[in-house]
């Protein structure tokens, strides 16, 4: 990547992520979001903290232009929004409320256009990177696993209802030879399904 990390707003200002056709460097760039430490301070009032970088992953800093912006938005915004990602947000006495109504906490009855640009940020993030490919297989099979042992579990509960057949045995105890008819019948499955995944 040739930007260095403090210019890459500048960089993204004159050249914006969606006009940008190399899918490496769009994943460079959204991967690397620009946070370095700086201290903010009007008299003896400190505005800006490492703790507030922890608090809100999106804020990115501008050395440059002395300014923070929002990473996400700053990629994927459709729509320039001023304070964000044309000037950059200077006024840190007024940071938290700014950040609050940035982020949409005020008004909760839809999802805010950074909340919108947080979802595409993530979602493109998991498309160009092959370990999410992974994780995303790995969940799905466990879900498919999941929902097959849950189904299997509802039958039992149905076929014992129907017949009217106790669930409980006597003795449910690992030494027990008959465990009663729902651990048995569970049991048999078990044996079945681990057969087949053999197969």
């Amino acid at each position: 990547m040739s930007d260095q990390p403090d210019d890459i707003i500048c960089s993204l200002l004159q050249h914006p992520f969606c006009n940008r056709t190399n899918h490496q460097e769009k994943r460079d760039i959204a991967a690397n979001c620009p946070r370095p430490s700086f201290v903010i301070t009007r008299g003896s009032k400190s505005y800006f903290s490492a703790y507030t970088y922890s608090m809100n992953n999106w804020l990115a800093f501008c050395t440059t232009k002395q300014a923070l912006y929002c990473w996400p938005c700053l990629l994927f915004s459709k729509e320039p929004v001023p304070t964000w990602t044309v000037d950059g947000f200077t006024d840190f006495p007024r940071l938290k409320q700014y950040i609050k109504k940035h982020e949409g906490l005020d008004n909760t009855s839809r999802l805010s256009k950074h909340g919108q640009c947080v979802i595409a940020m993530s979602e493109f993030m998991a498309a160009t990177n092959p370990e999410m490919h992974s994780f995303d297989q790995l969940h799905n099979e466990k879900a498919v696993k999941n929902r097959q042992l849950v189904t299997n579990l509802v039958r039992i509960v149905k076929y014992l209802g129907r017949t009217g057949m106790p669930f409980r045995g006597h003795d449910e105890s690992s030494s027990s030879v008959n465990k009663g008819c729902y651990r048995e019948l569970l049991a048999l499955i078990c044996e079945i399904d681990s057969a087949r995944t053999l197969r």
